[in-house]
């Protein structure tokens, strides 16, 4: 595989002039899409084993009935504390470096996740690894406006709409299939080959370390995108939450997007910590049962939002098409009050979820492509950083 480091892209108006992408382009592109799978994978692999773990070896204690509360609270923290350095990493430095250094970050946490399992001790593991965890999730919220922004470094504005529509799809492929891996995985391992509860996760935790080389070679072929030295950090940067807020909506329009995003963030996280929830009183003495039940609820969101992203990817192929927002947002609440008609084990909570997901997906394509399109270059780190902070 040929390195592809050196070259630099072109502007999005050359990209847009041409027929079809280059092909060193397009291999990026590849490379973002693959590092966003892998990535939103282990991150939901690691999350969901050390759910299991807890439940499995400390029940009955604050820690390990709560994991998945304090697991959710660690994962988005860091997104506030640290959204204005994001965003400024990703504005003054080539978007492929910040790439490439959170995948060699995340093959590091790996490593300290094996050390602490390897530990054996559940008060002292489970600390460990929601440290650890919260290092992982700094990690992806530098990561966020990098993969974001670069695509439209590396396709243009013309097809970002498309590319756009992949990368979200990517995402909720990894965040899909990391969620319906993990309890079936553990289930089989533990009763079926008769693992412990440790050894149940620290096989896939090596996995793990696998796939993140894979994800440090797919930075490693990327583009070399655009710096920009002319940014200075300060020490201000790191109280200029509302700097970067004032950035994203000084375009009315960027910032009703980026309320748009926000929504829908709130609605996919709150509804991965409830679903998990509502495994535990599905099969409260069962912990294998639990997981693989809120692995079930939350893998049919994931697969119907990939759909709809896809839907929504193929109406902004030639244009942003916002008119679809309002209608999908209003199927996505629509899906969610229903759920309040129907009991936790039925076909129709399934049904309920594959509308929430389907509608999900068309409501977010169209707004995270217009927030990226319309964000001058030198600023679209720093709006994409906001939206998550939000």
């Amino acid at each position: 595989m040929a390195l592809l480091t050196t070259s630099s892209v072109q502007t999005s108006d050359e990209l847009d002039a041409l027929p079809a992408l280059p092909g060193q382009n397009k291999s990026s592109v590849v490379s973002v899409l693959t590092v966003q799978l892998l990535n939103a994978f282990g991150d939901n692999l690691v999350k969901m084993l050390l759910v299991a773990l807890a439940l499995a070896v400390a029940q009955g204690t604050e820690l390990g009935d709560n994991m998945q509360v304090y697991l959710g609270i660690i994962f988005s923290l860091p997104y506030v504390l640290f959204a204005p350095l994001a965003g400024y990493l990703s504005d003054r430095y080539s978007k492929r470096s910040v790439i490439l250094w959170t995948q060699v970050a995340q093959l590091l946490c790996y490593a300290g996740f094996i050390w602490a399992v390897q530990l054996q001790d559940a008060q002292v593991t489970l600390w460990a690894a929601l440290v650890l965890f919260f290092l992982l999730a700094v990690q992806a919220t530098l990561l966020s406006p990098a993969k974001s922004g670069v695509m439209k470094e590396l396709a243009g504005s013309r097809r970002l709409g498309t590319v756009n529509g992949l990368l979200q799809m990517a995402m909720m492929a990894g965040i899909l299939a990391g969620i319906g891996v993990a309890g079936p995985l553990f289930a089989y391992l533990v009763d079926v080959k008769h693992y412990t509860p440790w050894d149940a996760v620290l096989l896939p935790l090596y996995g793990c370390i696998g796939l993140a080389v894979v994800q440090i070679l797919a930075g490693w072929t990327m583009l070399k995108t655009p710096e920009h030295p002319e940014m200075q950090a300060s020490a201000g940067m790191w109280f200029s939450h509302f700097q970067s807020l004032e950035t994203a909506f000084k375009n009315a329009a960027v910032g009703r997007a980026v309320m748009g995003t926000t929504f829908f963030w709130f609605i996919s996280y709150g509804l991965g910590s409830i679903l998990v929830t509502v495994g535990k009183e599905a099969y409260p003495d069962m912990a294998t049962k639990a997981t693989q039940y809120a692995s079930m609820l939350s893998g049919t969101l994931g697969a119907t939002v990939m759909l709809g992203g896809l839907l929504g990817g193929l109406a902004c192929r030639r244009r942003v098409e916002l008119g679809i927002v309002p209608l999908a947002g209003i199927g996505m609440a629509s899906c969610m009050i229903s759920t309040l008609c129907v009991s936790a084990g039925s076909d129709w909570m399934l049904a309920a979820m594959a509308g929430v997901g389907l509608f999900g997906g068309v409501f977010l394509i169209p707004l995270t492509t217009f927030m990226q399109d319309k964000s001058q270059e030198s600023e679209r780190a720093r709006v994409l950083s906001a939206a998550n902070l939000l």
